[in-house]
């Protein structure tokens, strides 16, 4: 026997599920279903809609509502749509709103159905009869679907910056020019010196930032905003109320713009640089302790570039072979020219060794031509403090002294300062 169709709208209307059909009847793709449950089994009836909105001829299903959900409905989705069918025909609900996939009779793809069910007593109150739609909702699945992946990516990448954010000491801020008001993304406690403070970084700004510095920040920000800065880029101290002082790098640029190019909008992070700071401090204090060391032991200093063949030396190095300042600077092949031509070959001997790798030391001692004529007799010592990809040395620093003289061991110990 075939499916039987039949004409339900009249069933509908002023029902609950009347406003529903109305729209689905609107976007099309909709069928109109009756069940009733004849001798324990359950029968299915449908108008025309149904075989034009999913594909499927008049001739190709009984009345067997058990038959249709095995035919068309996706395995997943079967148990689903009959459970809710014997709920209400059991009275357990009265009725039913649920989403699943049925194969679409001509393509054979699986699509996304919306059904809306509503039990009814039959007009003899014998039983009951359950009555509803059916609108193919495909399209706003799939592009709900699209949508899920797009916001899941969001999320991913909003998860992977704050997790880099925070790892790295940053803070987020959002400047609306118009309002002069600065948004910041949350509250920062960037090493010990913020740890016990829970206030906004704005109003740490405000309070602990110097006005020289406040007023330095906002004219880099103007120039950035009128294009003659490619960025806005400053650093400044931050006076905590513990005493400590914490360096901030603020780094940031225009995103938003009017019609007529004027900046409404900067964007950027305030990046805890004081590590950096305390780091680069401590280097140029020992640079210093080493070059007033030096210059009290009168020892020479040299810095020889492999890569680009370039060696280059201080004053008391070219004071102790008579030459002026940068009279002696040039290629190593110069520099061998001033070498006792009887020491040549343990140079080059010793110098063979130092190049496999850093942290190679070069020791040797030679005769140097002053200015003169005369030979001066030297010791040298040196040290690999840069090597290239393939582990040669880049670049070797050392010092020379005359012969007797009885060095301070920190030369020794910190070349790269020399």
């Amino acid at each position: 026997m075939g499916m039987k169709t039949i004409d339900l709208k009249g069933t509908f209307e002023g029902g609950l599920l009347w406003n529903d059909i109305e729209h689905a009847q609107n976007l099309g793709g909709l069928s109109l279903w009756r069940l009733t449950l004849e001798e324990g089994a359950v029968r299915l009836e449908v108008d025309d809609g149904f075989f034009s909105a999913f594909g499927y001829p008049a001739s190709d299903f009984t009345t067997s509502f058990n038959a249709f959900v095995t035919k068309a409905l996706h395995p997943e989705d079967q148990d689903l749509l009959s459970e809710a069918v014997g709920e209400c025909f059991n009275r357990g609900q009265s009725g039913f709103r649920m989403e699943y996939r049925m194969r679409h009779g001509t393509t054979g793809q699986w699509r996304w159905v919306r059904s809306l069910g509503e039990s009814r007593e039959l007009e003899d109150g014998t039983g009951l009869v359950i009555i509803g739609c059916t609108v193919d909702v495909h399209e706003y699945f799939t592009a709900l679907e699209e949508l899920k992946k797009v916001q899941d990516a969001l999320h991913n990448e909003r998860e992977r910056m704050a997790a880099i954010i925070d790892a790295a000491d940053m803070a987020v801020w959002d400047w609306n020019l118009e309002t002069d008001e600065i948004t910041y993304g949350a509250s920062w406690s960037p090493g010990e010196s913020l740890e016990d403070d829970s206030e906004p970084i704005g109003s740490v700004w405000e309070q602990f930032v110097t006005p020289q510095d406040r007023a330095r920040s906002r004219e880099v920000a103007r120039r950035h905003a009128q294009g003659e800065l490619p960025r806005y880029e400053v650093e400044y101290r931050m006076r905590r109320p513990n005493g400590k002082d914490l360096w901030i790098q603020d780094r940031g640029r225009v995103v938003e713009r009017d019609d007529n190019g004027r900046a409404l909008r900067l964007m950027g992070v305030l990046i805890d640089v004081t590590s950096q700071k305390m780091t680069e401090k401590a280097l140029r204090e020992q640079k210093e302790q080493m070059e007033m060391i030096i210059d009290a032991a009168k020892v020479g200093t040299w810095d020889w570039n492999v890569t680009g063949n370039y060696l280059s030396f201080n004053i008391t190095y070219t004071d102790m072979l008579g030459y002026s300042p940068g009279e002696l600077d040039g290629s190593v092949e110069r520099w061998r020219s001033f070498v006792h031509p009887e020491d040549l070959e343990q140079i080059a001997r010793h110098f063979t060794e130092v190049f496999v790798g850093p942290g190679m030391t070069y020791e040797n001692t030679l005769r140097m031509r002053h200015k003169d004529g005369h030979y001066v007799p030297t010791h040298d010592i040196g040290r690999v403090v840069a090597v290239t990809d393939d582990g040669q040395a880049a670049r070797i620093v050392g010092i020379q002294v005359l012969q007797g003289i009885a060095l301070d061991p920190r030369m020794l110990t910190h070349p790269s300062s020399w």
